[in-house]
């Protein structure tokens, strides 16, 4: 069925959609053309303690199929909702930690399918940040005095939108080659008298020192850049925030792999425990995402200023921001690093 649909797929350019005749049905009812975005849903994650190793990786990337399909099945089908946009994006982040993280778990994962996700995210995320500046931002800064910025061109002018990159063949062959795989059968595969149990920790462990180590090092670029009076104020703040970008993306990929982890690692007794200390990771990640999404508009708006002097008052407020004191942030760090890990 699948070496048929990859053929069709190749030769009709054709694209999957998980919408279902009585889905259509209720959305003609009610006179809509897509149904609302999807988000994660963990509840759906389909695990045990007996779980193998290759059982464990298919139920994870199931699970972020079912976020990733139905929203990309909306844009292909022609929703321009930021909202699907969004929620595909985060399915795909969660897809790529997964494999990432356990891809000694599996003799089937095909090495191509990161390098593909890994683009389609790309592309995604610079139309969704200039959307999502049009949607939201300009009309945050304008209810603080900015003057007026049009951002329509711009979005206009991007090339390559949502629908021409989840239409593309090699991601929607990819689409099915992770379906074909979450249905395959794992007791097949030579690891499968494995636990996943016995390798979580582990793995775990190693993204959460990758944190640990992130967060010593942009201390220290921080502390320099304190101490240093002749630097330029520009470049300290790109260097602070490629710092803190590298750091966001290990807490996000640590989220995802506990989140993946905990049903199998969190005992009854210990279950507040690991609720809390996932808590406090998201909290951390958040704020900093934020500082880091703070960095991007900033230079959206110092972009846009060559041609537009509007666009300076988002330039020099989203440079403002960051030069703030990051306390809040700091705060949040040291209360997920002094929090003791559920694993």
């Amino acid at each position: 069925m699948f070496t048929t649909a990859k053929t069709w797929c190749k030769r009709y350019k054709l694209c999957l959609s998980t919408v279902t005749k009585a889905e259509n049905g209720g959305l003609l009812i009610n006179g809509q053309n897509h149904s609302p975005a999807v988000g994660a849903d963990l509840s759906q994650l389909d695990l045990n303690k007996d779980s193998s190793m290759p059982a464990f990786i298919r139920a994870a990337v199931h699970n972020c199929l079912l976020q990733i399909l139905p929203n990309s099945s909306a844009i292909v089908a022609g929703s321009i909702d930021d909202e699907h946009v969004l929620q595909v994006s985060i399915g795909l982040e969660r897809l790529q930690a997964a494999l990432t993280a356990f891809d000694s778990f599996s003799d089937e994962i095909n090495p191509d399918w990161l390098p593909i996700l890994k683009q389609t995210s790309s592309l995604l995320d610079n139309y969704y940040q200039l959307t999502h500046i049009n949607t939201y931002i300009e009309p945050e800064l304008q209810a603080l005095g900015a003057p007026a910025v049009d951002w329509t061109t711009d979005i206009e002018n991007i090339k390559i939108t949502p629908i021409n990159t989840l239409q593309a063949n090699d991601f929607q062959l990819t689409l099915l080659e992770l379906i074909a795989f979450t249905m395959s059968d794992p007791s097949i595969e030579p690891q499968t008298d494995k636990l996943a149990l016995d390798k979580l920790a582990k793995i775990l462990s190693k993204q959460y020192n990758k944190c640990l180590k992130a967060d010593k090092e942009t201390d220290e670029v921080s502390s320099t850049d304190l101490v240093s009076d002749d630097v330029n104020v520009d470049m300290d703040i790109s260097e602070d925030n490629q710092d803190e970008a590298l750091l966001c993306d290990h807490l996000k990929a640590l989220r995802y792999i506990s989140e993946f982890s905990a049903p199998l690692l969190s005992k009854k007794k210990a279950k507040k425990k690991t609720k809390r200390w996932l808590k406090r990771l998201i909290k951390a990640y958040i704020a900093l995402e934020q500082r880091n999404d703070d960095n991007q508009y900033q230079q959206f708006y110092a972009l846009k200023s060559a041609k537009d002097t509007n666009a300076l008052y988002g330039a020099g407020w989203f440079a403002a921001m960051l030069t703030d004191d990051p306390i809040y942030i700091e705060t949040r760090l040291a209360k997920f690093k002094d929090s003791s890990t559920f694993w």
